[in-house]
Parts: C-alpha cells; structure tokens; sequence
C-alpha cells in the first residue's frame, strides 16, 4: 500500500434515501458527520490576507490625526487597530491584534485589565511607563514591555515628547474561545507601588536568578526587555551560524525558558546585509514590525516591500522568505506569532524548503 497516495475522502454520493435521511438529521439538530468531513480542506487554508501597513505613509500620519480628535481618558486607549482585509473583524491575524498607540506629554491611558495578553514594542519616543501591577516599566526605543493576561496596567508620559507603540494581544483568541474579562481600575491611575526596574533586577541577569521557588508555568515574571540586550545576542549569533541569510532569537521566560506569555511567543530577527532567509512555513500567524533596515517579505507569491516602522500580518501556513534590500546595513525585525497555543495543544507545524530550492 503507498501510504502516500490520495483517495477519496466522505464521498457518500446523493442517493435519495440518503439525502432524505439527512434531511431528517438536520431537522433533529443532527449533522452527519461526512457532510462535514467531505467539505474539509486537507490543510489550513488562511482567512488573513499577507499585508503591510506603511509607518511612514499610514500608522504614523493617522496616529498624529489622532492626537487632535481622540482623548485617551474617554476612550480608554488612543489606538489604531491594524484590521486585516481577509478577516473582515477587528484582527490582524486569525489569533493576534495588533495597533499602534500613542500617548501625549502629560496624559495618561487609565488604568485597567484583561483576560487578553498584551506586548508593547516601541517605535517613536521614549521614557514613557507601562505601569504594570504597581511597576513603572520605562519605555526606551525598541523595548519590549509586557502586561500579562489579568495584570492592572496603565500608560503615563511624562516625558515633553509624544510616544508611539506597537501592540500586540491574543484578542482574537480570547474572543474566539469566548473567554473575554475586562475590568477598569477603582481610579484612573494605580499606585506604583513597586519599585522602578525591579523585575529587570530580579529577572534580567539571563545565566542566574534569585532563589526561591521555581515557577513552571505563566507569564514571564520579566517585564522589560531592553533592545540593546537583543541586538548584541544577534549581533554574536550571525558571527557563528552563517549558514542562512539572517538569524533569530526569542525572547523568553528566564524562569521557564519557555516563551514570554502563555499565548504570544516574541522573537528578534536579523537579516544580513543582502542576505535572503530560507523559505519556511508554520502553522502559526505572525506579526512583523520593522525595527530598522529596508527589505521585502515574500509571502506566498506576494512580495511586500519594508521599511523601518512597518507592520506586516504574515498568514499561516504560508511560505515566508525575508530579504534584506540593503547590500551593507544588515536589518532587524521584530516578530509576535500565535505559536505557544499551537504547542500546547501539540499541534505546531513547521516546513522548510530544501536549501537551494
């Protein structure tokens, strides 16, 4: 037998006693089970299109038109959600959101939390904080911040700048599975009742930290993750591997290893100057901002072209390559992919091409 070959699958035909019979099935509440069988794709066929959202021509522009006519305190949150043209809702992949925030000198986006997970990437500005739990969590250029499903969490700046960020939730899924809690906090700002950098202290060395009892599962008790730290691993990581056209590291639970929130996994990329990634594909949807550099993203047969600021939706199970368009600056990428809820339901996929195919 070749366990290769095809064969048709639910092919039950349209015998009148048959379809009578499922007539009847349908009537009692019933679906037969090779209806459905026989209408299933033989694998994922994405319902998000592969898309760019321009910094320079759109994010950035709408976000300062914003300023004028958005207030954060009534609105909750000044943000732009990127909408994914296939999905037809408020997502940006068939599991993750993502907007674009931004927060003027002297406002604050009040307090409140969630049963979604949330990231901040941040793209324009700096020393705002993401008060997380009582925690000012200060915002430096391309610094990842963390506000953990159910944590209390507000932004202030109290900078003379306005500040721009990229965010990042598990919206989608939390929605999909029907499990969405919001709640506001008692005022519109939370004590900070934690001191400034305290889980970097505890959390940040990477080979050590403090002892005490070992936790196996949740969010990472590491909040901020400073881009310098991932530039450099990067930066040593493409001095060893040369074997493809950029390199990848994930940000990561220090306790754990596993990664930063149970639902989103983060990952930094860099791409060698000229350099082209090998083609590969996963289950799993992602979004990519660009942290610096020019290049392009081939997406199935799609080749969307970046720059420095641009949001890209990356459809599953579609083949992905990046291509770096500079000949001597090498570019960075910022990743979120839906991939811890496909590992823990075991059912993670990942294809790459043959090298030089």
């Amino acid at each position: 037998m070749n366990i290769g070959s095809s064969r048709p699958v639910a092919q039950v035909g349209n015998d009148p006693k048959l379809v009578a019979f499922s007539q009847a099935a349908h009537r009692s509440g019933l679906m037969p089970g090779w209806e459905f069988q026989g209408g299933v794709s033989d694998a994922p066929v994405p319902a998000e299109q592969a898309y760019r959202w321009s910094w320079a021509e759109v994010l950035r522009p709408m976000m300062v038109k914003a300023y004028d006519v958005v207030d954060p305190v009534k609105a909750e949150r000044r943000n732009l959600i990127m909408a994914n043209p296939g999905l037809g809702r408020a997502a940006t992949t068939q599991t993750l959101i993502a907007a674009i925030q931004g927060v003027l000198p002297g406002e604050i986006a009040p307090a409140h939390r969630h049963t979604a997970g949330a990231l901040r990437f941040m793209i324009e500005g700096r020393g705002a904080a993401t008060v997380v739990d009582g925690e000012p969590c200060y915002m430096e250029p391309a610094s990842l911040i963390l506000t953990p499903q159910w944590c209390w969490h507000d932004h202030a700046n109290e900078t003379d700048q306005p500040v721009i960020w990229l965010d990042v939730l598990d919206v989608p899924f939390i929605m999909g599975i029907n499990q969405w809690f919001w709640e506001p906090f008692p005022h519109e700002i939370q004590p900070r009742s934690r001191p400034r950098g305290e889980n970097l202290t505890l959390f940040g060395a990477g080979i050590v930290r403090p002892a005490g009892p070992r936790v196996h599962d949740g969010p990472s008790p590491l909040l901020v993750y400073p881009w310098d730290r991932a530039e450099t691993a990067l930066t040593e990581l493409a001095d060893l591997d040369t074997r493809d056209g950029g390199v990848t590291v994930e940000y990561n639970n220090p306790v754990t290893g596993g990664p930063v929130l149970p639902t989103i996994a983060c990952f930094a990329h860099r791409l060698r100057p000229g350099g082209l990634t090998r083609a590969r594909r996963t289950n799993s949807s992602a979004i990519l901002h660009v942290v610096r550099g020019r290049g392009r993203t081939i997406v199935g047969d799609q080749k969307l072209e970046w720059e420095t600021g641009d949001c890209l939706a990356i459809p599953h199970w579609t083949w992905v390559q990046h291509e770096n368009r500079s000949a001597t600056e090498p570019a960075f990428l910022f990743s979120a992919t839906d991939t811890p809820i496909l590992e823990a339901f075991g059912i993670y996929r990942e294809e790459l091409a043959r090298a030089g195919a």
